[in-house]
């Protein structure tokens, strides 16, 4: 085997960096990227599995110094984890390739960043949630569960939850607290420092209404 050392390369390059004996290895270079295939005589793309962890799959390198990088932490956009904050370590404790930075749950892997409770987004998603803390004191317990019970029953025809006279446990905003609001608050009930803690959240009105 021989190092082959590739200097500098621009977009557009292919390069030509050893010839087998049924083909050859190139290197290809785009504005964000560099993949390297092997091909036969033919230009077509040869499977070696002995090789590659895919078989007949390129192995794509993201060159992620290439600009833009809208937070200007040396990591352009492309494979920025964070592209909008600043986090030159790329950090991502729970490896879901969201940067801990700007992950709605750091310590829980939830790629898709889903947060629909509130309806309207907390900032906090879904998976590492917890709705019915409403002292916000890491835990749902006795406390959260009276003040539900307080609202519970309380409808469109019965008290009905407004920005001015708010509920506690209308989790889909919809202007009452009735059984699935229930079914919500049961799945973390009993979540504390010491089992699951709920994430650090500010209290505030949960739901904006029309």
């Amino acid at each position: 085997d021989r190092r082959i050392d590739i200097v500098e390369v621009s977009e557009g390059d292919r390069i030509y960096i050893h010839r087998a004996a049924d083909g050859v290895i190139t290197v290809e270079v785009t504005s964000d990227e560099v993949a390297v295939r092997m091909l036969d005589t033919e230009g077509q793309q040869v499977v070696y599995p002995s090789l590659y962890n895919y078989a007949g799959k390129d192995v794509v390198i993201k060159t992620c110094l290439t600009p833009p990088d809208s937070d200007s932490d040396g990591v352009g956009d492309t494979c920025d984890n964070c592209p909008d904050n600043s986090n030159p370590d790329q950090e991502d404790g729970d490896y879901d390739e969201r940067g801990t930075t700007c992950d709605n749950c750091p310590e829980h892997s939830n790629p898709d960043q889903t947060d629909t409770f509130p309806p309207q987004g907390n900032g906090i998603g879904d998976v590492c949630d917890c709705e019915g803390n409403f002292d916000c004191d890491q835990d749902i317990d006795g406390t959260d569960a009276s003040l539900f019970k307080v609202d519970f029953g309380r409808s469109e025809f019965n008290t009905p939850c407004t920005g001015g006279n708010p509920c506690h446990g209308d989790f889909d905003c919809d202007s009452d607290v009735d059984g699935s609001d229930t079914m919500r608050i049961k799945e973390d009930f009993g979540r504390s420092f010491v089992n699951n803690p709920c994430p650090p959240c500010v209290i505030q009105e949960w739901c904006v209404y029309p």
